[in-house]
């Protein structure tokens, strides 16, 4: 397997387990602040290096968004999740 598609299997994983443990709806705003910690996810996406330039931080951060929506995407998509709009929520 490409490491890549490794280190994405790895977060989808870490995602699908930190829902599942925490047994009730988990917001996608939980879920960005436990992935941004997350050593697996590359530094590209890392927003908080001090030195950044406001606006570097800003385009971090929506990258960062995006790459985790594509992830819970992915997740429902397979069944691994499921999102519940009346709790505005992830479920396992």
């Amino acid at each position: 397997m490409h490491p890549e598609a490794e280190r994405l299997d790895e977060v989808k994983s870490f995602i699908v387990e930190l829902v599942r443990r925490g047994g009730e709806a988990l917001s996608r705003d939980a879920i960005r602040a436990a992935l941004q910690e997350h050593p697996l996810i590359p530094l590209c996406y890392r927003s908080e290096a001090p030195d950044l330039l406001p606006f570097e931080r800003a385009a971090k951060q929506k990258n960062f968004n995006k790459l985790v929506d594509e992830y819970l995407i992915e997740l429902v998509r397979d069944g691994a999740l499921v999102y519940d709009p009346s709790k505005k929520g992830y479920l396992g």
